[in-house]
């Protein structure tokens, strides 16, 4: 149960996060992501140790944090403005 709550959670939100900004997602990124799901889906349908599993996983958790981090670089880049404050000279 501990684990479902570590790993679901954060990923959830990850990937929310990815499909409301998916207009940043490159066609690579795309592809990327594209490999971590069927990774993880022949690793659901052929395996049935959950240690190995959460081992295995980690490589398509990792390409799924790889895309996250680039999209939400690109998407803060572009929409949150960064005020410098203003200069005071006496």
């Amino acid at each position: 149960m501990l684990v479902f709550f570590i790993e679901a959670l954060p990923m959830t939100l990850i990937l929310l996060f990815l499909w409301s900004r998916r207009a940043y997602v490159s066609k690579v990124q795309q592809f990327i992501l594209m490999q971590a799901f069927v990774w993880n889906g022949l690793i659901a349908i052929t395996n049935d140790n959950i240690g190995t599993a959460l081992r295995l996983r980690a490589i398509a958790y990792l390409l799924i944090l790889l895309v996250f981090v680039v999209t939400y670089s690109r998407y803060r880049a572009e929409h949150v403005k960064q005020t410098v404050p203003p200069v005071v000279t006496t």
